[in-house]
């Protein structure tokens, strides 16, 4: 058995811990997060070590380093591992689903039969915050009201979030239905969605692609840049944000089109990688195992 113990800088490493551990494959028995003062064989930190202004304790020779965020926030925080020798560097970006969750875990996404109401053929989903400080927050913000108005292509949008900067009262959204509790609500119901990652950046991406394959559900994607090396080109449509009436213009015509149904055996591919190769827990596995 070997233990493992993670670190992070948005929560304690018990609840960390347990979200990581429901990725869980039979394949990963021999591996147990632990989270006390239990002496671990190899530590795993995500971003940095500092959560609440106390610094964990850790031995970089058994230190396995992964981020989750991009370059323009990691900037403001890396500073502290300029002089660290990890035993692993995980330079590309820690790959996790948001729609795993305490009541989920990855055996129920593998087996669960996702059947979709054909009534929702002709919906879009749309969840995003108000917030404007990132490129990919003001172009998430700029299109709001053009996907307000696809009633009159006779496309529901739905559109969710929680308000914090007051986008959604001002541009008075006929569609805007409010914050939505469970994440998967917005997908699994729904045919297609879309999403835009925080910025651009190469080996950069989220849930925001993540968990639309894993609910079968075709993204209108905004992101990264080199996507297509790690997901099926056609699991996903590329969504220009920066220039909304384009945007609408391919929404409109990919569902006309009926992409869903030509694509569906792609994004079922894509969820497949996901779960057997982009899984977290075979990064560390890999790690230790000297295959990475």
């Amino acid at each position: 058995m070997v233990k493992i113990k993670l670190i992070c800088n948005h929560t304690t490493s018990q609840k960390r811990s347990k979200e990581i551990e429901q990725f869980k494959l039979k394949r990963h028995n021999h591996i147990n997060f632990v989270y006390n003062d239990e002496q671990p064989d190899y530590y795993v930190i995500e971003n940095h070590p500092f959560y609440q202004n106390k610094r964990h304790f850790y031995d970089p020779k058994r230190t396995i380093y992964v981020h989750c965020e991009p370059k323009i926030s990691r900037d403001t925080w890396n500073k502290w591992k300029d002089h660290e020798t990890f035993l692993y560097d995980h330079k590309r970006n820690w790959n996790i689903p948001h729609v795993i969750n305490e009541k989920t875990n990855i055996i129920d996404i593998i087996e669960k039969k996702i059947i979709k109401n054909e009534e929702n053929k002709r919906k879009l989903s749309y969840v995003t915050s108000d917030l404007d400080m990132l490129p990919g927050h003001k172009l998430r913000v700029n299109i709001m009201p053009y996907i307000d108005n696809l009633n009159k292509y006779d496309i529901k949008p739905d559109i969710y979030g929680r308000e914090k900067v007051g986008y959604f009262t001002k541009f008075k959204l006929k569609n805007y239905l409010g914050e939505i509790e469970n994440r998967e609500d917005s997908l699994l119901n729904y045919y297609y969605n879309m999403m835009a990652e925080n910025c651009q950046e190469v080996d950069y991406f989220t849930e925001k692609i993540l968990d639309p394959i894993l609910c079968e559900t075709l993204c209108f994607y905004w992101g990264c840049p080199n996507v297509k090396s790690y997901l099926h080109p056609k699991s996903y449509i590329n969504l220009d944000f920066s220039r909304p009436k384009l945007a609408i213009q391919t929404i409109v015509n990919s569902i006309n089109n009926d992409e869903y149904t030509k694509r569906l055996k792609y994004i079922k591919e894509s969820k497949r990688k996901i779960i057997y190769e982009l899984n977290p827990i075979d990064i560390i596995d890999k790690v230790i195992n000297k295959k990475l």
